[in-house]
């Protein structure tokens, strides 16, 4: 988290950011994900997110469960262009979890 924050508040950086927005869900279903891609993973009938860890900035990991309301910080960093929004997988993945949380 660090390295993003420090990264924008480096002198003559071309972007700056209000918050930083860190996410990473953790996910099951039926399809191998390495075989099938992120896209045909997300949207199978048998995948399901179990949960997100998130955190805004460099404050404390917090934990989203199914059936819990959108985090508020989700939605700030989704409509206000200052946040960025970071997910932590090698691929694509968690970007498309989360059009389908929508």
């Amino acid at each position: 988290m660090r390295n993003a924050l420090q990264f924008l508040r480096r002198p003559g950086a071309r972007l700056s950011a209000t918050h930083v927005l860190h996410r990473d869900y953790e996910t099951r279903s039926r399809l191998d994900l390495r075989k099938v891609g992120a896209f045909i993973y997300a949207a199978d009938v048998s995948t399901q997110v179990l949960c997100a860890a998130y955190a805004v900035d460099d404050d404390p990991v917090q934990l989203w469960w199914p059936g819990d309301p959108i985090p508020l910080e989700f939605k700030e960093a989704a409509t206000d262009p200052a946040w960025i929004a970071c997910a932590h997988l090698s691929n694509n993945s968690n970007s498309s979890v989360l059009s389908g949380l929508a």
